[in-house]
């Protein structure tokens, strides 16, 4: 089954199964205009482009991508202090956030920080 089959299979669920906890009920069309915006927001989420934080959620944690080479191959920087890495392999490491942002260092290391900032905080 494709990872496409698969995500219609787990939306499809999803929806019947909410659609039974709060009474919805949705016309087919609308139920595949849902299915196809969740489909492309996955299919975007994964796909890896400079600028990009990726993890092997191992030895290398999180890494910008600078450039990615068309062997599958990128150079970046370490989030946490900055270094420089070459020659990883892009098949290993998923994308963690994308490049509508930036990292900025702060006391504790770094953090993330979405263009336009932070939304406000809930107290």
């Amino acid at each position: 089954m494709s990872r496409e089959a698969e995500l219609i299979k787990e939306i499809d669920k999803h929806i019947k199964k909410a659609g039974g906890l709060y009474g919805l009920e949705l016309p087919d069309s609308d139920l595949r205009i849902i299915q196809a915006a969740l489909v492309e927001k996955e299919v975007r989420m994964s796909r890896i482009e400079a600028g990009d934080v990726v993890t092997d959620n191992g030895y290398h944690q999180e890494v910008v991508i600078t450039r990615i080479d068309k062997h599958g191959y990128f150079e970046g920087y370490y989030v946490a202090d900055g270094v420089t890495v070459k020659g990883l392999e892009i098949k290993n490491f998923v994308k963690i956030a994308d490049k509508s942002g930036e990292w900025k260092s702060c006391r504790g290391g770094v953090y993330f920080q979405r263009k336009g900032g932070d939304p406000p905080s809930e107290e």
